[in-house]
């Protein structure tokens, strides 16, 4: 283990790391990061709604990641037609760009997610043998 992946261990909260190496999750994340961030840059916003998200895991990788930049997340139910929660996330004097974003851990490839490497041998067919690989004798008709 280098130094790099021990820093990501001790920084990155370890559903998010998890869900950053899953290739369904992963440009998700990406975005709920760069909603945030770009909410950070805002000083004249102190409130963000995100998007809401089909799935439990995905409403929970959104509060995770704005536990990362110190953010206070919480549910507020959508009173129209509650059927639908939003989680809202508000600054808080913790509120801060983390040592290290999302977008820099790296996607770890598996190894069975690697390319292979396929050899391709081309044989020339023996005259005398038929598409299926049995013998074929030629006759030859001298007349």
């Amino acid at each position: 283990m280098d130094y790099d992946s021990m820093k990501v261990d001790v920084v990155i909260d370890p559903f998010l790391k998890e869900a950053l190496q899953n290739p369904r999750h992963r440009l998700t994340i990406l975005r709920m990061e760069l909603d945030i961030q770009s909410f950070m840059q805002n000083h004249d916003q102190q409130q963000f709604e995100f998007q809401h998200f089909p799935t439990s895991y995905l409403r929970l990788a959104a509060h995770r990641v704005a536990q990362h930049y110190g953010l206070q997340s919480m549910v507020a139910d959508n009173s129209v037609d509650g059927l639908r929660t939003r989680i809202v996330v508000r600054k808080t004097a913790e509120s801060r760009y983390p040592a290290i974003c999302l977008s820099e851990v790296p996607a770890e490839q598996l190894e069975n997610d690697k390319p292979e490497r396929v050899k391709i041998a081309i044989k020339q067919r023996s005259q005398n043998t038929s598409l299926n690989g049995e013998m074929v004798q030629e006759i030859n008709t001298a007349h």
